[in-house]
């Protein structure tokens, strides 16, 4: 993975139909990937505004390092929630 903008897909997770995709960034932290999300497309073509970030028991995603700085690894599945706003 690289930071910046990113394409998830949905595996149907807390209501958002199977195969929508988030758009948004990846930003890398010390030891955790943080994926924010600002929009949604749903399968058959609906779009709307999300405020969504990857979330296991914190914030963002716990990442392996990669062969370069900028070059890290994450699970292929993360899950995401909604946040009123990103954290820093």
């Amino acid at each position: 993975m690289k930071e910046g903008p990113t394409v998830w897909w949905s595996l149907g997770y807390k209501g958002l139909p199977r195969g929508t995709a988030l758009s948004g960034r990846l930003l890398f932290g010390p030891r955790r990937v943080y994926g924010r999300f600002t929009w949604a497309r749903a399968p058959d073509g609906q779009s709307w505004p999300v405020c969504l970030e990857f979330s296991d028991t914190h914030r963002g995603a716990p990442f392996q390092q990669g062969t370069a700085v900028d070059d890290v690894s994450t699970w292929n599945v993360n899950p995401v929630r909604p946040v009123e706003a990103f954290g820093k």
